[in-house]
């Protein structure tokens, strides 16, 4: 018996050969095709929710912004009983001093 495929045979073989080659590369097109549309819905969600965290953290931002100015807090601090301090109770520092200090914060 001939080892070599000839005649129908051969051709039999190449057909099928074509065909699980044509059907190999299609599911892997269809596989990448799934990949970047799922990917795309991802990308899309990510952009969505970055962009409500932006909006939360600028909401943030504004409310930082109310609740730290002086006509907010001076009223709060009189109820505590807090007051500004005298001339002799300030302590001002040479600049040098307080750089030094920054540096020891780090």
């Amino acid at each position: 018996m001939n080892s070599t495929l000839n005649g129908p045979w051969r051709l039999v073989y190449l057909a099928s050969a074509a065909l699980l080659s044509f059907a190999l590369a299609s599911t892997a097109m269809v596989w990448v095709r799934i990949e970047v549309t799922s990917k795309r819905y991802e990308l899309q969600r990510l952009v969505n929710q970055r962009r409500q965290l932006v909006g939360k953290l600028e909401a943030l931002d504004v409310e930082v912004q109310r609740l730290s100015t002086a006509a907010r807090i001076e009223p709060l601090a009189r109820n505590l009983g807090l007051a500004y301090p005298e001339p002799g109770q300030v302590a001002v520092f040479p600049i040098r001093e307080v750089a030094f200090l920054e540096q020891e914060r780090r």
